[in-house]
């Protein structure tokens, strides 16, 4: 492994590419490797949080909008949307992002009732009486997609202009700071 103070001295002294895709290579090569190994595993929520994750710190990093939720939806948006029934995850973020919420912090919530995992159905989501019922295969799979080679991920230049890339770096560079 990378000597701390090396890494911080290349990311610093790169371009944002260096910092950007260094990001992108760690969490493909290890916590994808994890939700993976969740939804083999039958653990939804395990899953869903880690597939959360993967698009929050990203989208926070590189878009750095006001909300996480702001983040959340452009990286959903940007790098996993499909036209395929139900491939519009950036839709639904903000219920994503509240669910998530719900499993983190709270457990018990008025939205247990609006909310459910359905990994028999084709589509990533759809809504079925006031339920909007997401699979976490299909929202897994399409994040993974995203990193895949020659993913949406990958072509992150042609989402960021020059200065977004630097202020994306300034912003990962704090947070590998702390």
């Amino acid at each position: 492994m990378e000597d701390a103070e090396k890494r911080l001295k290349r990311l610093e002294d790169g371009p944002p590419l260096e910092i950007i895709e260094t990001l992108l290579n760690s969490i493909h090569n290890f916590y994808l490797r994890e939700t993976s190994a969740a939804i083999k595993a039958g653990t939804w929520d395990l899953a869903f949080i880690g597939t959360h994750s993967v698009a929050s710190i990203i989208g926070a990093g590189l878009f750095g909008d006001r909300s996480m939720e702001a983040s959340f939806r452009r990286f959903l948006k940007e790098f996993v949307d499909t036209d395929e029934p139900g491939g519009n995850f950036s839709d639904i973020a903000k219920e994503l992002n509240d669910w998530r919420h719900v499993l983190i912090h709270r457990w018990l919530s008025k939205m247990g009732h609006e909310f459910g995992f359905d990994t028999d159905q084709i589509e990533g989501w759809r809504r079925v009486d006031g339920v909007l019922l997401v699979n976490p295969v299909r929202l897994n799979e399409a994040v993974a997609n995203a990193f895949a080679l020659n993913g949406k991920l990958w072509q992150w230049r042609d989402v960021l202009s020059d200065a977004e890339a630097q202020a994306a770096k300034t912003r990962l560079l704090e947070l590998y700071r702390r």
